[in-house]
């Protein structure tokens, strides 16, 4: 799924000057002349957090249709409609903060009555989405020692927070909250980090073994993210040392093939 970077000038439509338009122009041209071909392209967005404006899309959709992209295209990656090609067909609603393993096994569009989302996001295992996850990924001790001073490991601080997001996810309380409440207080490092794997292998693998069970009805999940590219307490898989933790073990228990089990079942039978 390749398109244009979310965060940057290139949404920022409202900024664009007139030579912006060509030089925006021209790049969906060359990236256009160089992914066309390409075995592994599933479709290609036009906006990434946000669609672009009519304008813009317009101009894109016109470069895409005289290059004869032959890929799907999509306005964004959320669910926005767009007055020229209406629904994406996806949707990037989150979560991005901890939610317990059951929020992914219940009713799959988890709305208010009056049809706003509810706190989290619309979440729950439904139709495409293609940037979410259970939020932070407290690693294990032995990378927790190398980010975080001897003095500062415990108990959590503002030197983890540091290590965590931004804006609304800028500490770790909603976590550590959670696993006090699920597990018992944490009472040292050691104790925090090895419950932490606990909490976030059953919290990742909840996501992918309902988007599995509702398979035909959720057509598909990105992780947010795979992996850090510094330090960090939240949004990865792997951690920035390449350490494998809870998080990852997880999806990889939930997607492990069902062949062992089977060939079991046909000897034990004789089917």
């Amino acid at each position: 799924m390749a398109g244009w970077c979310c965060c940057d000038f290139w949404e920022h439509w409202g900024s664009w000057k007139d030579e912006d338009f060509e030089i925006a122009k021209a790049s969906l041209r060359d990236q256009m002349y160089r992914l066309r071909r390409h075995p592994s392209m599933l479709v290609w967005l036009n906006g990434s957090d946000n669609p672009p404006p009519p304008d813009v899309e317009e101009m894109y959709l016109k470069v895409e249709n005289d290059l004869r992209w032959p890929n799907p295209v999509i306005s964004s990656a959320t669910a926005k409609p767009t007055t020229l090609t209406n629904g994406s067909g996806v949707k990037m609603s989150g979560p991005y903060e901890y939610v317990a393993p059951s929020y992914w096994e219940t009713d799959p569009h988890l709305r208010t009555q009056s049809g706003i989302c509810n706190q989290g996001g619309c979440g729950g295992a439904y139709g495409f989405n293609t940037e979410t996850s259970m939020g932070p990924a407290v690693p294990t001790l032995e990378s927790v020692e190398r980010m975080i001073p001897k003095d500062h490991l415990w108990p959590v601080d503002e030197y983890w927070n540091f290590h965590a997001g931004g804006g609304s996810f800028k500490n770790l309380h909603v976590f550590t909250e959670a696993l006090d409440a699920r597990y018992g207080k944490a009472a040292s490092a050691k104790d925090f980090t090895d419950k932490s794997q606990l909490m976030t292998y059953e919290g990742v693998r909840a996501m992918y073994e309902a988007y599995s069970r509702n398979k035909y009805t959720s057509t598909g999940v990105i992780q947010w993210m795979l992996n850090n590219a510094w330090p960090s307490m939240i949004w990865h898989l792997y951690d920035y040392y390449l350490e494998r933790a809870g998080d990852i073990l997880g999806p990889r228990k939930r997607c492990r093939r069902l062949i062992r089990y089977m060939d079991t079942t046909i000897t034990r039978y004789g089917w």
